[in-house]
């Protein structure tokens, strides 16, 4: 019994925040996809203003409660409930309990490191290392993208 508790002690550190066992730099690449709507590799401010706001706000107020963000991060990039709310409120600069186009902005310059209006995977993979929970990057089960 004891070894059965401690392989699944393992197997849960494992596959850490993600249950499918994504690395944060995976889900980097599966948001920068998602986001990437004109398929140049590259997010726009542009696209992540929309891909954030108008298809995560289910109420359409043009802003995404914690709910709705926590809803769509969990069904989409399979993190844990509990992850995915510590990475709200990282993203929510104002701590008002929504993400607005305001807290999309305020992440522009840490998000676009070089400034040239256009996040890049790197750069992106950059950001999501330092606002994510799981930043240290481990996971489980290696998925290939988009899958």
């Amino acid at each position: 019994m004891f070894t059965l508790i401690l392989l699944a002690a393992v197997f849960t550190v494992s596959l850490g925040a993600n249950p499918h066992g994504y690395t944060v730099d995976q889900v980097a690449a599966l948001v920068l996809h998602d986001m990437d709507t004109n398929g140049d590799g590259q997010i726009s401010q542009d696209e992540l203003i929309l891909e954030l706001i108008k298809k995560w706000d289910s109420n359409l107020d043009l802003k995404v409660s914690h709910e709705e963000f926590v809803h769509h991060w969990v069904n989409t990039y399979h993190d844990h409930p509990d992850t995915t709310n510590t990475f709200f409120h990282n993203l929510d600069t104002d701590h008002d309990n929504f993400l607005t186009i305001t807290d999309i902005l305020a992440h522009i310059p840490q998000i676009d490191q070089n400034h040239d209006s256009h996040v890049t995977l790197s750069e992106f993979n950059v950001f999501l290392h330092t606002v994510h929970p799981d930043g240290h990057g481990h996971g489980g089960n290696v998925h290939p993208v988009g899958k």
